[in-house]
């Protein structure tokens, strides 16, 4: 299962296939409940396909896009339409918030928002 974090740069890695080669990449994410979709395009792997690596990386931009949390089918594929794999995406739109409280019992609690 691969995790994007609303309000971040994400690095997504993939294990590296002999047929990968060093072109741009899409990454589709696609919500299993509901109509929500969204394309990544013109992704470029992080480490230039370097000999030697096993995994290719992607940097994915959520710092300016807000995605409703949920599960998501996540589809990676290059410029020349081939399908390197459908994964699971879990997309995180919560953040914690430490109590204020100065009360004893409820004083280091966290709250769970956006929910």
């Amino acid at each position: 299962m691969k995790t994007l974090e609303n309000n971040k740069t994400n690095i997504l890695s993939f294990v590296k296939m002999n047929l990968m080669e060093d072109v741009s990449y899409s990454i589709t994410i696609d919500k299993t409940v509901g109509e929500f979709s969204y394309v990544f395009d013109n992704l470029y792997e992080l480490n230039e396909f370097r000999a030697g690596l096993n995994f290719v990386s992607f940097s994915i931009d959520l710092s300016l896009i807000d995605i409703p949390g949920g599960e998501y089918k996540l589809t990676l594929s290059d410029e020349n339409n081939n399908d390197y794999g459908t994964y699971i995406c879990n997309v995180s739109d919560y953040t914690f918030v430490e109590s204020e409280s100065t009360n004893d019992i409820f004083g280091t609690t966290i709250k769970i928002s956006n929910l």
